[in-house]
């Protein structure tokens, strides 16, 4: 990328259902897009972590796979995986504290994708 132009990128934000870690369509079309942004840009490197609703105890390491399934896509696309890294928050850093609806645990249930220089 030409130093003299600056670019942000916006982190993204990858749901998933419920005690799921397989990718959707409309997950792996938003995965094309960070792809892209690597591609074209191939001093940027990014941070996968991955996030469990706190209900889903029992689901001990499907934050990990969720954040690791997210990361085996873009090596499919041709991003080396030395660009990436891969961080298990599971239920300990939620990203939306608030957990009286299912619309607020659903948030939870996400790989954060972000971007940094």
């Amino acid at each position: 990328m030409d130093p003299t132009i600056e670019k942000k990128f916006d982190d993204e934000i990858i749901e998933f259902q419920k005690a799921k870690y397989n990718l959707s369509t409309a997950q792996t079309a938003k995965l094309n897009e960070v792809a892209n942004n690597l591609i074209k840009n191939d001093e940027l490197t990014i941070e996968v972590i991955g996030h469990r609703d706190w209900t889903e105890n029992v689901l001990k390491d499907l934050s990990y796979k969720r954040a690791n399934q997210v990361a085996k896509y873009l090596v499919s696309r041709g991003i080396d995986k030395e660009r990436m890294t891969i961080s298990d928050a599971g239920s300990t850093e939620a990203y939306e504290d608030d957990y009286s609806s299912k619309e607020m645990q659903a948030k939870n249930m996400t790989v954060e994708v972000v971007f940094s220089e």
